[in-house]
């Protein structure tokens, strides 16, 4: 006789490698992403429009229902504001971590590493937040979120001594669901087409576009200039 506890764990592997990950469980299905991006951003986000880049490594049998399951309320918002307008704008949890931008020591005039490079890059790649949240659950549920698209001018533009790119490979390896998102295009990129920019995020992560309507749509080679319009 199988106990129910064995039939309820079947019963939630067949869900979540059965569609409603998308194919193989390796993709989100953009209908489970609206309410964790609000989440996300109603209590970590410092202001509706100020930029801040938000990650977390769910472990996959609760990533569908996180919010019921009180996933996300284990890192109190409090908690991590403090952290990111701290000294060192980061906040690494166990499960989840979170940036914003700062400033490069040294540098006049002022200028900021993008929270999205204090997440990927540093203190290296392979040290990185990013890089040790992934390697704590190899086939959990990853969605990295940024409010504004990684800029054209040095994040996402190959060459640039401070672009994401190769960071970005480390997602190729994880085996769980995953989700590049962002909510608006950056402000000094809204006059240019950023797609080709963005394709290079595309080749190694899915793509989401999560509006402030709470509306999430991948993006895709098909549709990356309508997804990324203002």
């Amino acid at each position: 006789m199988v106990c129910a506890g064995v039939l309820r764990g079947l019963l939630l592997f067949s869900l979540f490698y059965s569609g409603l990950w998308g194919v193989e469980g390796k993709t989100l299905d953009q209908n489970t992403l609206p309410r964790a991006i609000k989440f996300l951003r109603q209590n970590y986000q410092s202001g509706s429009a100020n930029q801040v880049a938000i990650a977390f490594n769910a472990p996959v049998d609760k990533c569908a229902d996180y919010l019921d399951n009180n996933f996300l309320h284990t890192y109190p918002g409090r908690t991590v504001r403090n952290a990111l307008n701290s000294a060192q704008r980061l906040y690494v949890g166990q499960e989840l971590i979170a940036a914003k931008p700062r400033p490069i020591p040294g540098i006049i005039p002022p200028r900021n590493q993008h929270s999205e490079y204090v997440l990927l890059k540093l203190p290296t790649i392979n040290t990185s937040p990013m890089k040790q949240l992934l390697n704590k659950d190899k086939t959990g549920c990853v969605v990295f979120y940024t409010y504004n698209s990684p800029c054209t001018s040095t994040c996402i533009r190959p060459g640039s001594c401070y672009n994401i790119i190769d960071a970005l490979d480390m997602f190729k390896q994880h085996n769980g669901p995953k989700a590049f998102v962002f909510t608006e295009v950056w402000k000094h990129d809204c006059d240019k087409d950023i797609s080709t920019n963005l394709r290079e995020v595309l080749k190694r992560v899915p793509l989401y576009r999560c509006r402030d309507n709470n509306n999430c749509v991948a993006c895709t080679a098909d549709n990356l200039n309508s997804c990324t319009r203002k």
